[in-house]
């Protein structure tokens, strides 16, 4: 289903790196049509995976010389940190755009959610 925001990110750590995946979402944004069609696929969360959704104020959020922080440094500082907490996540993200913008007003909604997925957890 897609909801006219940026895809939803998967981070599953593997020895030491990690796989990234993106959560595609496809058809007519929700909302536009009453009577849209919608088609369904889905994805197995495994433990130790890191859920990521934002909303593009994280990655369009720009610095002085107008450059964007982008979805790749958003990649790599999730693959950087498969051992963290969400709220150290969150935390680590917010920080990073904020060192980033240099002070540059925020132009849009920033909006982070980080879920990890854990031992015991019936993901099925």
């Amino acid at each position: 289903m897609n909801t006219g925001h940026n895809l939803l990110i998967v981070v599953r750590p593997r020895n030491g790196w990690c796989e990234i995946y993106h959560l595609d979402a496809s058809g007519m944004p929700v909302g536009i049509f009453g009577d849209a069609q919608f088609s369904c696929t889905s994805f197995q969360l495994e433990a130790g995976d890191v859920f990521v959704a934002y909303t593009d104020g994280i990655t369009e959020a720009e610095n002085r010389q107008g450059e964007q922080w982008g979805v790749k440094r958003l990649e790599t500082l999730l693959g950087s940190s498969s051992r963290a907490t969400s709220e150290q996540i969150i935390r680590r993200v917010l920080d990073e755009v904020s060192a980033f913008a240099n002070g540059q007003p925020q132009r849009d909604d920033t909006t982070l959610v980080v879920m990890d997925v854990q031992q015991g957890c019936d993901v099925s």
